[in-house]
C-alpha cells in the first residue's frame, strides 16, 4: 500500500512485485490480475501515480530521470503491468501488453 496507494482496495486475483533490494536503483516490475475488468484503469492510475511519483523525486535525480525516460504501464483484458528499468535492461517486448 505505501508505494501502490489505493491498491489494496481492488479485488485482485493475483499480483506480483519485485523492486531492486537496495535504494537508488530503479528497476521495479508489477503485475496484477484483477478479478473485475472494471478496475483496470483504476490500477493503471494506481501504478501511474508511482511512476509520477518516483520520476519528480529530487532526491535521487539520475533514479528519477530513469523512472521519466523508461517507466511504461500497460495492460491487456484484465492485466495491468507495470515496469521501470534502467538503460541496461530492456523490457521484454512479451510485456508489453497494449
Amino acid at each position: 500500500e505505501s508505494f501502490y496507494p489505493g491498491i489494496s482496495q481492488i479485488n485482485m486475483k493475483q499480483i506480483y512485485v519485485a523492486m531492486a533490494p537496495v535504494t537508488n536503483a530503479p528497476m521495479e516490475i508489477a503485475l496484477v490480475e484483477v478479478a473485475d475488468s472494471s478496475d483496470v484503469d483504476t490500477v493503471r492510475d494506481i501504478f501511474q501515480g508511482r511512476i509520477d511519483e518516483r520520476a519528480n523525486d529530487t532526491t535521487y535525480p539520475e533514479e528519477s530521470g530513469v523512472w521519466k525516460k523508461n517507466a511504461i504501464v500497460t495492460t491487456k483484458g484484465s492485466y495491468v503491468f507495470m515496469a521501470v528499468m534502467t538503460d541496461d535492461y530492456g523490457i521484454p517486448g512479451e510485456f508489453i501488453l497494449d
